[in-house]
């Protein structure tokens, strides 16, 4: 079991929020962090590519500058 404690979601592999289609179609949890380096959402999804491709926050995040989605598989 992990520890949520030590995830740094920042050292994580991630594509930018325009290459979401990039996503692993496996199981993971997710965080989009904008380009401050905070984490603006988390979520989890048994296919994250599918998932972010009408995600509710799209268009929210889009307004941001340089945010990208991390994954945890």
């Amino acid at each position: 079991m992990i520890d949520p404690q030590t995830i740094n979601p920042l050292t994580l592999p991630s594509v930018s929020l325009e290459n979401r289609s990039q996503l692993p179609s496996t199981p993971c949890v997710y965080f989009a962090i904008d380009g401050s380096g905070v984490v603006q959402y988390i979520g989890q999804s048994a296919n994250p590519a599918l998932r972010w491709i009408k995600h509710h926050r799209l268009s929210l995040l889009a307004e941001m500058q340089s945010v990208r989605i991390a994954y945890l598989s």
